[in-house]
């Protein structure tokens, strides 16, 4: 008996007057394969299997398919196979009511406003919505601020508020004027005038605006000169002035447009006179004397 294999087999044979030697091997046909040549594997790749054979005859499944017969399709990395599943290898096909990259985001109820879902066609309201769409709001008062002019905002029901409106207004959301400054609406100072629409502020100098709580910018017009840096106040500037140019602390000079005169010390020895340079000075020395102070 011979099993089925690559290598040659010798086998001899020894008579009284000679002697025979044969090497033999037995092969079995293309897909066969077990020692007695019956069992049988072809590799294919269609819907009845994705496999090769290796030596044994043993299925071998291609990349990206799996099972007994590799026709199992191996899915997308991180797919949830409770809600989708595949069909070719590498794809992630949902599940009704399912839907994302990875089917696991539920499908919410149809309509739904603010809510979300744990289950397909579930719509969980979130804080402060109501009802079946989740499009009641619940708190009004605060996502709208509906109330004006100081106005207390109460919710009420779904979509209702009701606003307690400070004295001098009322209206739905205190938006009529009756006695607009009795509230003393203006700051700063501001002085408040009555109108047909509320109320007027006349503001003091160096503020602006509606209850004269902004501030104006006086370092907007760039008041300081020779690149000083402006430091806006209330109703006023100062500026930080360079080195060669008098400072903002000085009466002089207070939008650093004046410069710093060198020769106020007398620089100049044995009766040289000093003539003022931007950032400097020069001496004109009498005659006999040299050097940059005369000296």
């Amino acid at each position: 008996m011979i099993n089925p294999e690559d290598r040659w087999k010798t086998l001899q044979f020894n008579g009284p007057v000679a002697h025979f030697e044969v090497q033999i091997r037995v092969k079995c046909d293309e897909n066969y394969y077990s020692a007695l040549c019956n069992k049988f594997c072809g590799p294919r790749d269609d819907f009845v299997g994705h496999y090769t054979c290796d030596q044994n005859g043993n299925k071998a499944c291609m990349e990206g398919w799996m099972g007994e017969e590799c026709k199992q399709a191996v899915c997308k990395q991180g797919c949830n196979l409770l809600h989708g599943g595949c069909s070719v290898p590498g794809e992630c096909k949902c599940h009704y009511g399912w839907q994302g990259q990875f089917c696991d985001e539920c499908v919410r109820y149809p309509g739904c406003a603010h809510g979300s879902c744990n289950e397909p066609w579930q719509c969980n309201c979130e804080t402060n919505w109501g009802g079946l769409l989740c499009n009641k709001d619940l708190n009004y008062c605060g996502n709208h601020h509906p109330c004006l002019n100081g106005g207390t905002c109460m919710n009420t029901e779904p979509d209702e508020y009701r606003c307690a409106c400070p004295d001098g207004y009322s209206g739905k959301n205190c938006e009529i004027a009756e006695h607009a400054c009795v509230s003393n609406p203006c700051a700063n100072g501001g002085i408040c005038h009555e109108i047909s629409s509320g109320f007027k502020c006349h503001c003091p100098a160096g503020w602006s605006g509606p209850t004269c709580a902004i501030d104006i910018d006086e370092c907007a017009s760039n008041p300081c000169a020779q690149g000083g840096t402006c430091i806006d106040g209330v109703n006023a500037f100062e500026c930080i002035c360079p080195q060669q140019w008098i400072g903002a602390t000085c009466q002089l000079g207070k939008n650093c447009e004046t410069e710093t005169d060198e020769c106020e010390s007398n620089p100049c020895q044995n009766g040289g006179r000093c003539k003022d340079l931007l950032n400097g000075f020069s001496c004109l020395c009498s005659q006999g004397f040299s050097g940059v102070f005369c000296e």
